[in-house]
């Protein structure tokens, strides 16, 4: 959406989606659905104000990564394969490997997403190359970037400094200092080694499927997974 509206009507977009998620789980009479969807949106809410808070840190761990897409991204699609294997009335194990694979799914989908930040095109993202960055929030092809320079924090001192600068004379400083770094996290390993990351949870997620039945909404699982790590927007 991003790409073809204005922000603001995204973010009301986005809303009336949840407001229509709501109304689709008190349909279904589901007491666990409900639970899982009430308790999904505390935790997205909850992962987008630790995102605002984590703003400009620069030197977080990857653990507190994890932790933040999880809440905003993955969590979500937990909830939603969950969700459905319990409307089909499957055994718990299934919900639970179907459970389990929306969330190696979704943690993959926003690792992509933080990729596409650095590598995508505008036109298609509908933002500049390194939105992320310019806001002041920390993605894995950036930790990897940060953490191979000989002196992490002296870079981020000078990050900082170029905020402050920016700040003073203009943002147009801040704007040329993050296409800078954006030039250099394309040109370094860092998008090699997030993208790993993104397989790796991809490869999860279908060991997930493995022991399910062959049949055409198992392979539309299977392409999903396919399509998050190709996808180009």
């Amino acid at each position: 959406l991003n790409a073809k509206w204005s922000q603001s009507s995204t973010v009301l977009a986005g809303n009336y989606m949840f407001a229509r998620a709501a109304h689709f789980a008190a349909e279904t009479e589901n007491v666990r659905v409900i639970h899982i969807f009430s308790d999904t949106l505390r935790i997205m809410v909850n992962g987008e104000l630790r995102q605002i808070f984590a703003r400009n840190n620069y030197l977080q761990d990857k653990e507190s990564y994890y932790e933040r897409i999880y809440a905003k991204t993955a969590s979500l699609f937990a909830a939603a394969t969950e969700s459905a294997a319990v409307l089909m009335g499957a055994p718990e194990e299934v919900i639970q490997e179907l459970k389990s694979f929306g969330y190696h799914l979704g943690m993959a989908f926003q690792i992509m997403d933080d990729i596409l930040d650095f590598v995508g095109n505008a036109e298609t993202l509908g933002k500049p190359a390194g939105s992320d960055l310019r806001q002041g929030t920390l993605t894995l092809p950036f930790f990897y970037y940060v953490n191979s320079h000989a002196n992490p924090s002296a870079f981020v001192d000078f990050m900082a400094e170029q905020r402050e600068l920016a700040d003073e004379e203009g943002e147009a400083i801040w704007v040329n200092t993050v296409a800078d770094i954006v030039t250099a996290v394309r040109s370094s390993s860092a998008i090699d080694a997030a993208r790993a990351e993104a397989l790796d949870f991809i490869d999860a997620a279908l060991q997930n499927l493995a022991g399910l039945p062959d049949n055409i909404y198992k392979q539309s699982m299977a392409d999903l997974c396919s399509f998050v790590v190709q996808r180009t927007y």
